[in-house]
């Protein structure tokens, strides 16, 4: 029988590794910020109840993942006022947090269970994780405002970070993805990315047209725009 000082971690780990996983839209894709440069993600190649899984890199959790709807280039939604260098500075001080969480969680939490075991040890890591995880929470409350989602999205998001600790290792990502970019995806990109990530995002996004046209009504509005999208796709790749 598996003593409960082994299962605590390996169920801990693995609550977390599975909530890497995000299950796209087909819509969707990834945007994930590394410093001055960005990587684009748009899910595995194949689909499960109709939706592309995504695995985010579990050692790099205290790093922004926004969601983006390649759609809204379509729709061209209007720009919103909202800055993303103050989605930044108001995440900051959760990104150090989040690292915090992920050595306890990853780091501390298995060598105390496998050198020690003994529940007072066990005990004083959770303790600590839970006491990150509560000052993360407040945080995030109170720069809710410079955060910029919705008071209720946030909500939803410390409650389940605070009923499953593993979890919170992500709230960095939990955040961002709530987050809406300040203009389309497609827009933002051509401001925003080096010429290497573009030519990667206008190729996914190229191939993301595609499968959407097969589903799409000849002559119909969406199968209009769906085509007046892929040739301005087709233009960058010039």
């Amino acid at each position: 029988m598996i003593s409960p000082d082994v299962l605590l971690p390996v169920g801990a780990i693995g609550l977390y590794l599975i909530d890497c996983v995000t299950m796209l839209e087909s819509r969707q894709v990834l945007y994930e910020q590394r410093g001055k440069f960005w990587k684009i993600d748009g899910g595995l190649e194949f689909l499960l109840l109709h939706k592309r899984p995504a695995i985010a890199n579990p050692l790099t959790p205290f790093r922004p993942l926004f969601h983006a709807s390649w759609y809204e280039d379509i729709a061209e939604r209007d720009e919103s006022p909202k800055s993303l260098d103050d989605f930044f500075a108001a995440i900051r001080p959760l990104q150090v947090l989040v690292a915090l969480l992920f050595v306890t969680l990853l780091g501390a939490l298995p060598v105390v269970s496998y050198f020690y075991g003994d529940a007072a040890s066990l005990l004083a890591v959770l303790g600590t994780h839970y006491a990150l995880t509560i000052v993360a929470c407040g945080i995030a409350m109170h720069r809710r405002v410079a955060i910029g989602i919705e008071k209720g999205a946030l909500v939803k998001i410390l409650v389940e970070v605070l009923l499953c600790a593993p979890l919170s290792v992500n709230l960095v990502r939990k955040l961002s993805a709530q987050y809406a970019l300040p203009c389309p995806p497609l827009r933002f990109a051509l401001r925003e990315f080096d010429l290497v990530s573009l030519e990667k995002l206008v190729l996914l996004l190229r191939n993301r047209v595609e499968e959407a046209l097969l589903s799409a009504e000849d002559g119909s509005f969406r199968h209009a725009r769906l085509l007046g999208f892929r040739s301005k796709l087709q233009r960058l790749e010039r």
